[in-house]
């Protein structure tokens, strides 16, 4: 399968069908659940990612769970919902930061309220278990993790 741009005119088309032998596309589709192309708008692989967290945190919400139990939600679900997107694209400031902002949401949450009072900043929490914090991702330093790979 060829991606060619769909200006490209009819005739180059054909040529490069015969000549490539191989089946020439207009639209690339999804691979994984993310675009194989990207355009301007740089936030769209993570549409889904986002989409996915909403519905799990609203699956979960409903159950009341102490901090042992946000903990294991956070990192077995929420923070490894995203590793493969994460692992092939550069993802926007805006995008890490809403899901870094759900995250904190559901772990400083109240029992009948969406919002609870941080004891603690995020950045703390985020370190390693044996330097005193619970070992949760900071998303920005685990894209780049990630892409560094």
């Amino acid at each position: 399968m060829v991606y060619i741009s769909p200006k490209t005119p009819m005739n180059q088309r054909e040529h490069l069908d015969n000549m490539l032998r191989m089946r020439v596309v207009d639209k690339l589709d999804n691979y994984l659940e993310l675009p194989l192309l990207v355009g301007k708008k740089k936030s769209l692989p993570f549409n889904d990612n986002l989409n996915r967290f909403s519905c799990r945190i609203n699956r979960w919400s409903k159950r009341l769970l102490l901090y042992g139990g946000r903990e294991v939600f956070i990192k077995s679900i929420l923070q490894a919902l995203s590793t493969y997107a994460l692992s092939v694209f550069l993802a926007p400031r805006g995008t890490i930061e809403e899901m870094q902002s759900k995250v904190r949401r559901i772990w400083w949450a109240c029992k009948n309220k969406d919002r609870g009072w941080a004891m603690l900043a995020w950045n703390k929490i985020c370190y390693p278990k044996g330097m005193g914090g619970l070992g949760f991702k900071d998303f920005h330093l685990f894209n780049i993790a990630l892409l560094g790979r």
